[in-house]
């Protein structure tokens, strides 16, 4: 698992909820690179939801990012299928399953990483 500060302060706002209540989530994402755009808070939403189920650690608050992302696989399967024949599904599949981008972003918890599963 891949852990930085963006990950270490998006924690410290899931532990707070988890510890003083849901009220504690905040309506707008974090800041993007300094500037005054906010990101979605659905990434803390998702967070808060996995530390429910798998604890609240470090690794169990972005659980659901890696289950969602192996979800994707199977997303991209049936999309590709509704386009193409089922070898051409298969090897598309096998692409995206291992691919490099992908297996090490599925790890982290960042905004970014719920693309794969919501864009499919």
């Amino acid at each position: 698992m891949h852990y930085q500060l963006d990950q270490a302060r998006d924690f410290r706002v899931v532990h707070a909820a988890m510890e003083y209540g849901p009220g504690e989530l905040p309506l707008q994402g974090p800041r993007a690179a300094g500037s005054f755009l906010r990101l979605g808070p659905l990434l803390y939403y998702v967070e808060y939801g996995s530390a429910l189920i798998f604890g609240d650690t470090p690794a169990g608050s972005v659980m659901v990012i890696a289950l969602l992302n192996i979800c994707a696989i199977g997303i991209f399967y049936l999309f590709a299928r509704r386009f193409f024949d089922t070898i051409v599904s298969c090897g598309l599949t096998g692409l995206w399953a291992t691919s490099l981008f992908l297996i090490v972003y599925s790890r982290f918890g960042w905004n970014p990483t719920l693309l794969p599963f919501f864009m499919v």
